[in-house]
């Protein structure tokens, strides 16, 4: 490879590696304890993909299903805002990608025993990768621009519109810009970061023998899982919990929540079933230990929806396995009855491991499953009908419609949903059916499908509808393909009985914040795929055969009109977004809307020695006020340890109409720690809202400077707003 290239290569690690670290200060809990114990593991996923990225495949697969409740362990609880651990796993892993692709240019060919370059780049099949990759390179380039602008928003567009990176308020309950950044961005990735190992594991995956300790890796990792959700609830339901999950009597194993344990393990319970038929000897009997502790367990995490995942997928299993039993049976000329009674074996014995659930469930009748599945039955039948069985996805789902038909082309943004959801509560004058106010809740759509459409729109839908059908129609050509699979077509049946476990759980959660869910739901995507393009060898890249057409050159490159067209729309939506972005769903128009006060960068109110109130503020701050008087006067203190010989510079701005106009009221210097009051003349604003900006020049921190208890970066102590001539 040309020098050039290879500086690209560097200057494209070298600024993942730099946003990474970045992301890694400011997401993930700094404690000892906890980063001792985490970062041997996402160090080891990064040098060991870099080196060999199918053995670092294996690592992170071993690894992202056990580490999501290991900061429960600290202290550090679902509720504090931090990067999910199996996020930040999956990114040391993308980094050892990265690695990796700088590390092969130095070499002049690098393969695995396939054949197939390792790296970022799609797979040879073009004309079922393009059927895919298509619609999913489509969805992140919606999604991509959704998340930029969004995230844009949130800063009030600077710095065309504000003039620094302030914390504004975005919604009713006070939720500032901050955490709605943070939303947008974990939002965008729990679909990207899904894509990306899609696109990675499909080449690690074409070989048997890949896909084999694939699956082993992910058997020992929940089996790891389940025993310790069995300890959990037989000896203490806190360990590795929440507070919250623990008095509502459900565990979440080593997952972020019950409902992410729960929807992993629906959709990875019949993939075990299907391995224990696929493997011999130990394999076997890990993948049946495992799918058998997972129906013991079940009971005990209280997922209805997980519970309606895993009944669909043994149905589906049960489907698929019958039917081939049938063809087999046909293919060596046995009679009609004989393959029927096959499949009513397998039926037979899906029924039965239902019947397990419900009998574990109604044994240990006390459990949370059993009670919210009664209570649902119960609430059918009573005054309110369907609305009964969950009170609270009503009022979710019907947010997510409205929002979707206001903003039809390009909706609220990514991740935007739950920032915007107590607005769309406030602003709906409709009234709600008596004794059901209680359960608007402030949660994700709790619908997959209703969340694409609610943040990105009528487009970002079709999108993610396309996707998803391109995986079905994968799926059906594999299934068309068992014969040349041999004893992994039960592999194939387990993968597909778990996608179809996780299509169930989609209805009623969006996992927009569940990276477990998504990373398991794309692993299983890739198995299949992979298994569907298996030549009876055990080799890769089998062509279907089933006549497909996708708009491809022969080169594998979409001729110039798709691509065209595929730019120009994506242009339109960009600028669809934008514009809602800027006016309707701008901060300037909610806040005018609901009449906040815009205030950031302030700490609680106290007390000076003669008993004036006063905020110390941070480096920026703003405060609300109403121009009551021609003159405006403002005491501020500084009280840095070194101000004597490093004075503070304070600037004070009198800003209206979020930036649309803005006077600079005053700008002095601190040199001593006494009070200092500022005047200025405001006349022009007699009467009107505005909101004082205050900038520092430095903080001090005086845990640092002094060894006190207090870990603030203080700024300047703001006394009481004034207007002493507002009576004349």
């Amino acid at each position: 490879m040309k020098m050039g290239g290879r500086i690209l290569k560097a200057a494209a690690v070298a600024l993942f590696a730099l946003a990474f670290y970045s992301f890694y200060l400011k997401y993930v809990p700094l404690i000892p304890g906890f980063q001792a114990l985490f970062l041997p593991v996402g160090l080891l996923t990064a040098v060991v993909t870099a080196a060999k990225p199918r053995s670092g495949a294996l690592v992170f697969l071993a690894s992202f299903p056990l580490v999501n409740n290991w900061p429960y362990f600290f202290g550090v609880q679902q509720s504090t805002p931090h990067a999910p651990a199996a996020l930040v796993l999956a990114l040391f892993f993308f980094f050892g990608i990265f690695l990796r692709v700088f590390l092969i240019s130095f070499r002049r060919i690098d393969r695995t025993p396939s054949g197939s370059r390792i790296g970022l780049r799609r797979p040879k099949d073009a004309r079922g990768d393009n059927f895919v990759f298509g619609p999913m390179r489509l969805a992140a380039l919606l999604i991509a621009v959704s998340a930029a602008l969004t995230a844009w928003k949130w800063t009030h567009f600077y710095p065309l519109r504000a003039d620094g990176l302030y914390d504004f308020v975005t919604n009713v309950n006070g939720v500032t810009a901050g955490g709605a950044q943070m939303s947008t961005l974990f939002g965008a990735l729990s679909y990207l970061c899904g894509f990306a190992l899609f696109v990675i594991f499909l080449p690690l995956f074409k070989e048997r023998k890949a896909r084999g300790a694939a699956a082993s890796a992910l058997g020992a990792s929940l089996l790891v899982s389940v025993l310790f959700g069995l300890v959990q609830h037989f000896a203490d339901p806190g360990l590795g919990n929440t507070a919250f999950w623990e008095y509502h009597g459900q565990i979440n194993a080593t997952f972020k929540d019950p409902n992410a344990f729960g929807a992993v393990l629906a959709g990875l319970s019949p993939f075990f079933l299907g391995a224990a038929f696929h493997f011999r000897g130990a394999g076997r009997i890990l993948f049946g230990t495992v799918f058998g502790l997972s129906l013991a367990v079940f009971p005990f995490i209280g997922a209805r929806s997980a519970l309606l995942g895993l009944v669909g997928a043994l149905a589906v299993f049960s489907i698929l396995a019958g039917r081939d039993a049938v063809a087999s049976g046909k293919a060596r000329g046995e009679k009609p009855k004989k393959p029927f009674s096959r499949l009513v074996r397998w039926g037979t014995a899906v029924v039965l491991a239902g019947v397990a659930v419900a009998g574990i469930a109604g044994v240990f009748s006390k459990t949370r499953l059993f009670h919210r599945i009664s209570n649902s039955l119960r609430g059918m039948t009573s005054e309110g009908g369907l609305v009964n069985l969950s009170p609270e996805r009503y009022f979710l789902w019907k947010e997510a419609v409205r929002m979707t038909l206001e903003y039809p082309l390009n909706g609220v943004g990514i991740g935007a949903f739950i920032i915007e959801l107590p607005n769309s509560y406030a602003r709906d004058k409709a009234k709600y059916p008596e004794g059901f106010e209680g359960w608007r809740r402030n949660d994700s759509a709790e619908n997959y499908f209703l969340q694409a459409a609610a943040e990105l729109g009528l487009p970002g839908l079709a999108a993610i509808a396309a996707l998803f059908w391109a995986i079905g129609r994968e799926i059906r050509r594999a299934i068309r393909r068992r014969g040349d699979l041999g004893p992994e077509r039960f592999l194939l049946f387990g993968a597909t009985a778990g996608l179809a476990a996780f299509g169930l759980n989609m209805l009623f959660h969006s996992y927009s914040g569940s990276f477990e869910t998504q990373f398991a739901f794309w692993v299983l995507a890739a198995f299949v795929v992979s298994i569907g393009r298996t030549t009876p060898d055990g080799g890769g890249d089998a062509e279907s055969g089933s006549g497909e057409r996708v708009a491809v050159s022969k080169d594998g490159v979409r001729p110039k009109p798709a691509a065209v067209a595929l730019v120009a729309g994506v242009f339109l939506y960009a600028g669809a977004v934008l514009w809602n972005q800027s006016h309707a769903l701008s901060l300037a128009e909610r806040t005018k809307e609901f009449g906040w006060g815009q205030e950031f960068g302030l700490y609680q109110p106290e007390k000076t020695g003669d008993g004036r109130p006063f905020h110390w503020t941070r480096k920026e701050a703003g405060i609300s006020i109403k121009i009551a008087g021609p003159v405006i006067r403002i005491p501020v203190m500084a009280s840095h340890p070194d101000i004597a010989r490093n004075p503070v510079r304070v600037e004070i701005v009198l800003v209206r109409d979020m930036f649309r106009s803005k006077k600079n009221l005053r700008e002095i210097i601190l040199k001593d720690g006494s009070w200092t009051t500022i005047e200025a003349r405001v006349s022009e604003y007699l009467g009107q809202e505005a909101m004082v900006l205050i900038k520092v020049g430095r903080t001090w921190n005086p845990k640092k400077a002094t060894g006190v208890t207090d870990p603030r970066n203080l700024g300047v102590a703001l006394g009481e707003i004034t207007f002493p001539l507002s009576s004349r």
